[in-house]
């Protein structure tokens, strides 16, 4: 059995990430201040092995540049972490930079 605040707390930790990082959760139902989610999750155990998922997938953790997400397979679910993208250098594109690439495309 899992705990969902134990396993958020430290897949935060993990990702070198803090509570005091979240600026808030949400699902689609709308958002929340993570220590509402404290107080809820704390209360929550649930078996995060395979089987059906427990935990709303929808569920974010968001902060300022990046958020945790659920990620599902097989009945098993989990935290995985997405960051904003940072800003690359300025290039020079071409339609094959926006084109998925496959043999044969040479004529684009």
């Amino acid at each position: 059995m899992r705990n969902l605040l134990e396993e958020t707390i430290e897949a935060l930790a993990n990702y070198g990430k803090t509570k005091n990082q979240v600026l808030y959760c949400a699902t689609s139902e709308g958002s929340f201040s993570f220590a509402e989610f404290e107080k809820l999750a704390k209360a929550i155990n649930y078996d995060a092995g395979c089987g059906g998922e427990e935990i709303a997938l929808d569920l974010v953790i968001v902060g300022a540049d990046f958020w945790l997400e659920r990620y599902e397979s097989d009945g098993a679910d989990w935290w995985g972490l997405n960051t904003c993208p940072t800003k690359q250098k300025n290039m020079k594109i071409t339609s094959k930079t926006l084109l998925f690439y496959w043999s044969g495309q040479d004529d684009i």
